[in-house]
Formats: C-alpha cells, sequence, structure tokens
C-alpha cells in the first residue's frame, strides 16, 4: 500500500496533513507483545512481520531484524520501489473516460471531499486514491513505512525476494475493496480519522489483536479472495522446504478470515513470537 500512497500523493497539491483533534487516550494491552509470528510446517516455514502503512523504522521489533536476517527469502504485498510508468499510471489511479466521482458521490460528498483534498483532476481519480489522499490529510503518515525498511534490508543482505502482488493486482484489489460508498462513509467520518489512525496506530505499536481481528464483516469481501491467493502462494514456500521472512498488512493475518487461521487449520505450526 505505501507504494501506491506515495504515487498517489504525487498527484495532489495538498498542504500538510491536518492538525488532529484532540484525542482520546489509548490504552494499550499488558503485556504488549509484537505483531511476530512463526509457522512452521513439515518441510519449511515462515516469520510473518505484520505491517501498517501508517507505522514506521522505529516500529519494527528487534526481533524481526533478526528473524530477517536469517531468513532465506523475503516475501512481501507488492514492490514498494517499483516505478509505474506514466501511460500505466493513468489507467491504474484514473476513472475510465466518462466516469467522475461527483456522479459515482454525488454533488453533496464530492463538494465535501474537494473542501479537504485540493488536488488536479480529482474529480476523475478511482474512489481509493481519492481516499489516499483524504487519509494523507489527517494523519501523518511515514514517508519510509514498516514494508519499506524491511524491504531495504533484504536488499541490503541480498536475499532472494519475491512479492505476492503486483501493481496491477494490487489496483485492482483496490478498485473492488474501496467502493464509492466506502468513500462516501469515510468523507463523513472526517473529523474522526485522526484520531482513528492514531488508535490503531497505538494498538499496532502494543500489539493489541483485538482491534484488527474482526475488521473483515464477512467472507464476500474482496479481501478475503485476496488472502485466500497469498495463502496457496505461501503454502507453496513452506511445501518448498523454504525459511522465508513475510511482511504483510495486519488486517490480512489476524481474525477468523486472516491468514494465520488459515495456517493453523491446515495443521501447521503457529506460534506468536
Amino acid at each position: 500500500m505505501r507504494a501506491a500512497i506515495v504515487l498517489a500523493l504525487a498527484l495532489c497539491a495538498c498542504a500538510g496533513s491536518t492538525p488532529a483533534p484532540q484525542c482520546a487516550a489509548y490504552t494499550p494491552i499488558a503485556p504488549g507483545r509484537p505483531f511476530l509470528w512463526r509457522v512452521t510446517g513439515p518441510h519449511g516455514s515462515l516469520t510473518i512481520a505484520a505491517t501498517h502503512q501508517a507505522a514506521g523504522q522505529k516500529d519494527v521489533p528487534a526481533a524481526a531484524w533478526a528473524e530477517l536476517d536469517r531468513a532465506d527469502m523475503y516475501v512481501s504485498e507488492a514492490d514498494e520501489n517499483n516505478d509505474v510508468a506514466m501511460e500505466d499510471m493513468r489507467e491504474l489511479f484514473f476513472l475510465p473516460r466518462g466516469e467522475s466521482l461527483v456522479k459515482l458521490l454525488g454533488d453533496g460528498d464530492y463538494s465535501e471531499l474537494r473542501s479537504h483534498v485540493s488536488a488536479d483532476d480529482l474529480n476523475h481519480m478511482k474512489p481509493w486514491v481519492a481516499m489516499t489522499l483524504l487519509a494523507s490529510r489527517t494523519y501523518p503518515f511515514p514517508s519510509h513505512n514498516i514494508s519499506a525498511v524491511l524491504l531495504d534490508r533484504a536488499k541490503t543482505g541480498k536475499k532472494p525476494i519475491e512479492f505476492l502482488d503486483t501493481w496491477q493486482d494490487q489496483a485492482a484489489y483496490l478498485d473492488a475493496a474501496v467502493t464509492p460508498a466506502v468513500l462516501a462513509k469515510m468523507i463523513h467520518n472526517y473529523p474522526r480519522l485522526g484520531c482513528e489512525t492514531a488508535t490503531r496506530v497505538a494498538a499496532f505499536r502494543a500489539g493489541d489483536d483485538a482491534v484488527f481481528a474482526n475488521e473483515i464483516a464477512n467472507e464476500h469481501q474482496p479481501i478475503v479472495t485476496r488472502i485466500n491467493a497469498w495463502f496457496a502462494q505461501l503454502d507453496g514456500y513452506v511445501a518448498q522446504g523454504r525459511h522465508a521472512f513475510v511482511a504483510i498488512g495486519i488486517g490480512h493475518l489476524v481474525g477468523p478470515y486472516g491468514l494465520l487461521v488459515q495456517f493453523a487449520a491446515r495443521g501447521y505450526k503457529v506460534e506468536r513470537l
């Protein structure tokens, strides 16, 4: 997701993020544990580190660095540093000709979105791009997040690197997941977005599973199809006898539809490190 954010922000003439309102204090669980798991099968294993687009290098657990250095390959969602050609960017980021956000959202919601986001050609951006820009106005997302710094470490260590998604896969998922209705809900929730993101980052740092465990409402959501496809790829690495370090967003890992449950159901040993 970070690469998508960086490219989306490149399209935006936004000023800095809006100062967050006074937020209710988050009470961390005790004792907190990092979001780091080991999945062990008959032939290979995975060390899985959770990522969050609003968390940075300081939020990588020390144990994760050590596990990455020991691993024989690195696996992540999509190439954080992959350049996208301008002609491909338009197809990935903008609505098809004849469509517009004002048509999809209606005049009122689009006008409210426009009051928060000053971006050239906003009316023709896909809903997920507009949502990314809207979120960036409410919280100071790091320019180099967890996924990026872990990938840098893997490259420095000359690890074999594989990605679970192509850019096209990632854009197709976001197209399906972020509907106009999802964007409209976020627009209506704008005054609370900064506090909600701050709370989620605090919960991520505390290793609080409960905050993230029930975010997937049902098995028919696009994220479940994505998780299932990723499970097949990761299961293949274990079957091949690989010992991989995997960096994946926390929302794909925990809860009843998450990857960890799928590995446990397959009979693999899943342990929190």
